[in-house]
């Protein structure tokens, strides 16, 4: 991308994110409330850069008349690529699904196959035990299969998710964490149904952070 700031970069591929959920541009104010600011100032600056550069249909106007030139997210560098940011994984729960498409930028070295992968944010700490904590952010490969002790991404009798190493014994499944005193999840291979496996996890130390205070 030609060189922008980050912010630049976010403003650029919520704008397009947004409107490939609903076929036309954000307003400033939705534009502001997404990025948490109070003025349209900045939201103004940044679009007049992105006309500058190309990014933008420099000859839109009106209230939602923004028209980006590139119709994908965008990665800040070289050495990221976007995965579709889904929503959010509860343990015991459904999966939260973002009511508006998102996207993310994830170093590329993370992904192998990266059609087929999707980010995940885990939500609460029940997971603690598995060292994956509030906050991080689970790149999960799409699969209704896997190997013995892939960590899988899975919904177990219809309705509880789970994120546990897999191993199939006979007609039934146990799942297991990384606590070997915690007796494993038994379940009959008929109750489980895969959803995808954990090919990585990018966790912010600033988020982490935040919580031990």
């Amino acid at each position: 991308m030609k060189a922008l700031t980050p912010r630049q970069h976010e403003l650029f591929n919520y704008i397009v994110d947004y409107m490939r959920a609903h076929h036309y541009a954000p307003t400033y104010r939705e534009m502001m409330g997404h990025f948490g600011l109070s003025s349209p100032g900045t939201i103004y600056k940044h679009i007049q850069v992105l006309k500058r550069k190309g990014l933008l249909d420099n000859e839109a106007t009106g209230k939602r008349s923004l028209s980006p030139t590139l119709q994908e997210p965008q990665p800040l560098h070289s050495s990221e690529l976007m995965l579709p940011f889904i929503g959010k994984i509860i343990v015991g729960s459904p999966i939260e699904t973002f009511p508006q498409s998102q996207s993310l930028a994830v170093p590329k070295h993370l992904v192998r196959v990266p059609d087929k992968t999707y980010v995940l944010q885990i939500k609460g700490d029940l997971l603690n035990e598995e060292l994956i904590a509030e906050g991080d952010l689970l790149l999960v490969e799409a699969r209704q299969e896997a190997q013995p002790g892939d960590t899988v991404v899975a919904v177990i009798n219809q309705h509880d998710t789970i994120v546990k190493r897999y191993y199939p014994e006979g007609s039934h499944v146990y799942l297991t964490g990384w606590n070997p005193q915690h007796k494993p999840i038994v379940v009959k291979e008929e109750d489980i149904r895969i959803q995808g496996i954990v090919v990585g996890l990018i966790r912010s130390f600033a988020v982490a952070s935040s919580r031990a205070t």
